[in-house]
């Protein structure tokens, strides 16, 4: 005797990615906001993040531009 395996509908399915779309958009935009500067009163932890941001970027163009002098 065959058993017949629980299959999801389309209406489930579109349902089920929905909900996942939701929770992933719900996730990008809380990260986005705990990214984004909020220089309200004296706490300096965003003004270290801005910081480190710039460091960051700065050392990374430095890299590019070494490796575009070594390629030449």
């Amino acid at each position: 005797m065959e058993e017949k395996k629980p299959r999801l509908s389309l209406t489930g399915a579109i349902v089920l990615l929905s909900i996942t779309i939701l929770f992933s958009s719900c996730n990008i935009s809380s990260a986005i906001r705990d990214t984004q500067p909020n220089y309200t009163g004296n706490d300096t932890y965003y003004y270290e993040l801005d910081y480190e941001l710039n460091r960051f970027n700065e050392n990374f163009e430095e890299l590019i531009k070494t490796l575009q002098e070594n390629n030449e």
